[in-house]
């Protein structure tokens, strides 16, 4: 068997054509085919490789972001019962400034009333009084 340097060698001495006979072409480039498919074979199981490990990470991607998803789904859930939460207190804050503010205005009418009552009843009488000469 010769060595690649000798296969190579023929090819370099000027036409390209081998200067061994046929049947010695196939003996000397069954190794160079061999190691050929070897190298194909070797190939074809780094591509498998590469596909079940790119389907792996994609999967993993795919729960990951499954994962945060749910995670943001929880927090904007939590967020919005905050929201609400905060705007329920502050309902309830400002309608009971509202009450307040209306049982102050509804006090102030009492005692406004109460100091104008005794000037409105004079009044009433000397209205009764004049007419009732």
């Amino acid at each position: 068997m010769s060595s690649v340097a000798s296969i190579l060698d023929r090819f370099r001495r000027g036409a390209g054509v081998p200067a061994v006979a046929a049947e010695d072409v196939a003996a000397e480039l069954t190794p160079v085919f061999a190691a050929l498919e070897a190298f194909d074979a070797q190939a074809q199981a780094m591509r498998e490789d590469a596909t079940r490990e790119a389907e792996r990470s994609l999967a993993d991607a795919d729960t990951r972001r499954a994962e945060i998803l749910a995670a943001w789904r929880e927090r904007a859930r939590s967020e919005r019962e905050q929201v609400a939460a905060a705007r329920s207190r502050l309902s309830a804050q400002e309608a009971e400034a509202l009450v307040e503010e209306a049982r102050e205005r509804a006090r102030d009418l009492r005692e406004r009333g109460a100091e104008r009552l005794p000037a409105m009843v004079e009044e009433v009488v000397a209205c009764v009084r004049t007419v009732a000469r």
